[in-house]
């Protein structure tokens, strides 16, 4: 992923195809790719990370066009205790976050541009 920002421009380019073929359908809107992720840790337990009850997966989020190694640039979407998602499964523990993650993509959201409204 290559990145140019200008002060009132902003391009991202995909170099593989499958960022290509994902942003086909938005060819008017403007599009911010995101990168999610998970990782368990342990609450009560500093020296180690093992499952136990006390773990819990976290679920992040981050742009891009961002430097992605600075925590400030990282954003949490969800905490959801590691025993739920072995008991229950993703689809359950999920299903919230992945419903608003559906909305923002099938309605998104208004932002005012120097060329206009966008949405």
């Amino acid at each position: 992923l290559t990145t140019l920002m200008t002060k009132h421009k902003l391009n991202i380019s995909y170099k593989e195809s499958y960022g290509k073929k994902k942003i086909l359908p938005y060819q008017n809107k403007i599009v911010i790719p995101y990168f999610m992720y998970i990782d368990d840790f342990e609450i009560n337990n500093p020296l180690g990370s093992h499952a136990s009850v006390h773990s819990i997966s976290a679920i992040y989020y981050s742009f891009p066009l961002t430097d992605q190694s600075k925590l400030v640039n990282i954003y949490l979407a969800a905490l959801i205790k590691s025993v739920d998602m072995k008991h229950f499964g993703n689809d359950s523990c999920l299903n919230k976050l992945i419903c608003q993650i559906n909305d923002l993509e099938v309605n998104g959201i208004i932002i005012d541009t120097p060329c206009g409204t966008k949405e």
